[in-house]
């Protein structure tokens, strides 16, 4: 995927300005310039849009900054999780009270 200036070279050639290019992809002015200038990382979602707007190749698309990965649980750690009390009174754990009902003869 174009970065940076390639971003401004790609909108440039599509002859749009920053205001049309900002408006298609559904951000701001200014924020469309901080990632033509490179100054804010480009979202996978935002670059999608921009792969559709400027009429890119999808395999212009870089790999995810960020891939999720489980996290790998501690088995000790999810013992002391368990361990923990509840602190949430369930209406079983809850002692009922029970009044005499007055009967009135």
């Amino acid at each position: 995927m174009p970065l940076r200036g390639d971003l401004r070279e790609v909108r440039k050639r599509l002859g749009w300005s920053q205001q049309k290019a900002a408006a298609t992809l559904g951000v701001s002015q200014s924020y469309l310039s901080m990632l033509e200038m490179g100054e804010r990382p480009l979202p996978d979602d935002l670059a999608r849009k921009f792969v559709r707007a400027y009429q890119l190749s999808p395999t212009s698309l870089p790999p995810t900054q960020d891939p999720w990965t489980p996290r790998r649980l501690d088995p000790q750690e999810l013992a002391e999780q368990r361990s923990l009390p509840n602190t949430r009174s369930s209406r079983t754990e809850r002692k009922a009270t029970i009044r005499p009902l007055a009967i009135a003869s």
